[in-house]
């Protein structure tokens, strides 16, 4: 490595201290992806995608609204077509049914002849739900990459990095990256393998929306997603690039960070992002245009709510000085929209340096809210310590969402 000191105690540093594990850090294509099998569940979900495939059975698939769910989405929905499956898919309505696997919503998703459902980036929790589904007759594939709940769903296969050891080359995947690793072993047992290599644009896109750690498998998908944007884009990237003035060919993390992933997530935060899934996956010029340009609209609703709602914590805190010396910050409103409390969280916990839970109601006397951490604290283990008062609640250690009776605050 041209004998520089300072790169040789920076690879050590970081724990590498192998010639070939140094070139695969330093070198994405160098790098040797785990084989998708090394997951826990993927065998018996392509067994049964398979028999699905076969019997002409309709294959749902739920995902989630935000942008690591988007694109998780549309890498299992755009496997799924490439194998000749058919394909259904459902992105929860924010507004409508907040986050997870409602069963009255799956009541209308389901179709005569669907007897599979494969959630991407949500469903570790989703024990009703799978509850339902088994009692009408349609197997559940679950991949996701939230913390584990101590009660697992009954499925037919549960995929999801949590299950592997700390530092295991998958253990950080995103939502997206746990939904690639089932795509990829779809396409390889259907003689498709050099597709997946397509689809790493829209991994780089949902682990950088979602802010993964980039180590292992999660890093060389971003990397060679990123280098896949910049040399053969999608249409909606090129054409969002062209919008906003980005520099296509040397797209990065901060420009997806910073412009492109916000305007995806304004679009779930606040409106129906199931028209993202099509166009993620969209040749048509017209159609992309038009979704972004209402993209652009919602983005800057966006900005203006978040503002409204962040004044209204600082009002909360400067008639209420004492709520700074909580080790936790909590603060309700029953107007605050749920699409950007996360947001307006995330703001207060990094100017007040403490964890934060912004909640709002709804008509049924139900608090819903988003919960952001700061370095050292793990929000979701916290929750679950006190999961007897909550009615619902998952995420990571670093964010949360959450539910509770009203007249439990």
């Amino acid at each position: 490595f041209g004998g520089s000191n300072f790169l040789l105690e920076s690879l050590v540093r970081r724990g590498i201290r192998t010639p070939q594990a140094a070139a695969a850090f330093l070198d994405y294509t160098k790098y040797i992806p785990q084989p998708p099998k090394a997951l826990p569940g993927i065998v018996a979900a392509v067994a049964r995608i398979q028999a699905a495939v076969a019997g002409h059975e309709t294959i749902g698939v739920w995902g989630d609204f935000d942008v690591d769910g988007q694109t998780a989405t549309a890498v299992l929905v755009d496997s799924l077509r490439q194998i000749g499956a058919k394909v259904l898919f459902h992105i929860p309505i924010r507004s409508q049914e907040s986050h997870g696997i409602k069963v009255s919503a799956l009541q209308t998703f389901i179709t005569p002849d669907m007897k599979v459902v494969v959630t991407c980036d949500t469903g570790i929790s989703a024990n009703d739900a799978a509850a339902y589904l088994k009692s009408v007759g349609v197997d559940l594939i679950i991949t996701d990459h939230h913390q584990l709940p101590e009660t697992l769903p009954d499925a037919v296969s549960i995929i999801n990095p949590q299950f592997m050891p700390e530092g295991h080359p998958l253990r950080d995947l995103a939502g997206v990256g746990a939904a690639y690793k089932l795509a990829e072993a779809l396409l390889e047992k259907f003689g498709l393998a050099d597709y997946s290599q397509t689809l790493h644009d829209l991994v780089a896109l949902g682990s950088i929306a979602d802010i993964a750690v980039l180590r292992g498998d999660t890093r060389y998908l971003v990397q060679s997603g990123l280098n896949r944007i910049r040399t053969a884009p999608r249409l909606f990237l090129s054409k969002m690039a062209e919008m906003l003035d980005l520099p296509l060919d040397r797209l990065n993390e901060e420009h997806i960070g910073f412009y492109i992933a916000p305007r995806m997530n304004a679009v779930g935060r606040l409106d129906d992002a199931n028209p993202m899934v099509n166009l993620l996956l969209s040749n048509d010029a017209t159609e992309v245009n038009i979704t972004l340009n209402q993209m652009e609209a919602l983005n800057a609703s966006r900005r203006v709510l978040v503002s409204q709602v962040f004044e209204g914590c600082m009002a909360q805190l400067e008639s209420n000085p004492a709520l700074l010396e909580q080790p936790l910050i909590i603060l309700s409103h029953p107007e605050w929209p749920a699409g950007v409390i996360g947001i307006a969280a995330g703001r207060l916990a990094e100017l007040t340096h403490r964890p934060v839970i912004l909640l709002s109601g709804d008509v049924n006397g139900i608090l819903r809210g988003s919960a952001r951490s700061v370095a050292g604290i793990d929000i979701t283990a916290a929750l679950t310590l006190n999961k007897d008062l909550l009615l619902t609640f998952g995420g990571h250690p670093m964010a949360a969402g959450l539910s509770l009776n009203g007249d439990l605050l």
